[in-house]
């Protein structure tokens, strides 16, 4: 399950990190470490690669993998932690706009039985929440990346 997991946080962080070309040499060491399993390697690389490119996406999630498979799992979910994180104002906002349009859609399949009956009071409900979480997430970039 483990395994699994590390190589799904992988592919999702070699996709990410498709961007940042000049820095896909460091990255690759980490993972070419994680692969032929020497742990410490890919951990000393991903240290590396994360203090070179701070806001990249595939640093962190090869070092977090680093650290999961060296069993410092705090210092890996802080990693993967940072790894999700926008690392812009725009960045910020996007990731609440899509996080307003997963609830809305949640919305829309938990009261699915409601409004067949004609009763809309559950959707409302569940958009006015997910207004109000988007306009706090709103506030929250707000704090972090305009002040």
């Amino acid at each position: 399950m483990k395994k699994y997991f590390l190589a799904l946080v992988l592919l999702f962080g070699l996709v990410s990190s498709l961007g940042g070309v000049a820095c896909a040499d460091e990255i690759d060491k980490c993972l070419n470490y994680i692969k032929s399993q020497d742990y410490q390697l890919a951990l000393q690389a991903g240290r590396e690669a994360v203090a070179l490119y701070p806001n990249n996406v595939g640093a962190h999630l090869c070092l977090g993998t680093a650290y999961c498979y060296l069993d410092n799992f705090n210092s890996s979910i802080g990693e993967l932690k940072t790894a999700e994180e926008p690392t812009s104002y725009q960045g910020c906002l996007d990731k609440c706009e899509e996080n307003y349009k997963n609830a809305i859609n949640w919305c829309n399949i938990g009261c699915f039985g409601y409004t067949l009956r004609g009763n809309y009071s559950c959707l409302n409900y569940c958009y006015d929440d997910a207004n109000r979480d988007r306009n706090e997430c709103y506030q929250r970039c707000v704090l972090r990346y305009k002040l």
